[in-house]
């Protein structure tokens, strides 16, 4: 499951990037506080909880399902549903609005299967806490 985690985070760190050069493409800048949900959580989150996957991979996948969980909702809100210049169906003519669609709908895929993935990794399996084993095992002999 560690490995889903971090694949999923480089994915969406690679769709982060190419919307971010759409967004420069076209113009369409992040007011102050998307700014804010945007370069403090949904860009650094996933990359946070890839650095703390291999000691404390519960505490990771909570980072993963918090940032993929905000990025889905903030994505889903400001490239869908308010009308803005950040609206895909309303976006201002460029060059760069194939890629903004596109990489719009990557992230939302991207951070749904993050979810997902994230959830997978906190389910732990009966008498096991971050991969060992939280009782003995007693093997008797016969006599």
């Amino acid at each position: 499951m560690r490995r889903a985690s971090a694949a999923i985070a480089a994915v969406n760190l690679a769709l982060l990037v190419a919307h971010g050069l759409a967004h420069q493409a076209l113009g369409v800048a992040l007011s102050p506080g998307q700014a804010a949900i945007v370069y403090g959580l949904i860009v650094p989150g996933p990359l946070i909880a890839v650095l703390l996957l291999a000691r404390y991979p519960f505490l990771a996948n909570c980072v993963l399902l918090t940032t993929m969980t905000v990025g889905l909702v903030f994505g889903g809100l400001f490239h869908y549903l308010v009308a803005s210049p950040d609206h895909v169906a309303h976006l201002p003519p460029g060059s760069g609005d194939v890629l903004f669609r596109t990489s719009a709908a990557g992230l939302a895929i991207a951070e749904a299967v993050g979810i997902v993935v994230a959830i997978a990794g906190l389910r732990r399996p009966a008498g096991v806490r971050d991969g060992i084993p939280t009782h003995e095992v007693n093997i008797q002999e016969e006599p």
